[in-house]
């Protein structure tokens, strides 16, 4: 819900989108509405993944820059 933006949404007006939704269901996944939604859906997902994995190696880098700092200032006898 939070992803669609429908946090806020009427509910009736979501419960009807949700009825349309499942008429175009019926009508198999091939049906050239499904396939639009499907497509516009994949690709939301697939940019968020990319999102997440971006932010994952950043931290990743961040935690191995400040060990990696720990390190060199130990061996200096540093604090």
């Amino acid at each position: 819900m939070e992803l669609a933006g429908l946090l806020e949404c009427d509910k009736g007006a979501l419960l009807g989108g949700l009825l349309e939704t499942a008429e175009t269901w019926r009508d198999g996944p091939e049906s050239p509405r499904f396939q639009e939604w499907k497509q516009s859906g994949d690709a939301l997902l697939a940019e968020r993944e990319a999102e997440r994995k971006s932010n994952t190696k950043k931290t990743a880098e961040s935690e191995t820059t400040v060990s990696e700092a720990a390190e060199t200032h130990s061996l200096h006898g540093q604090p």
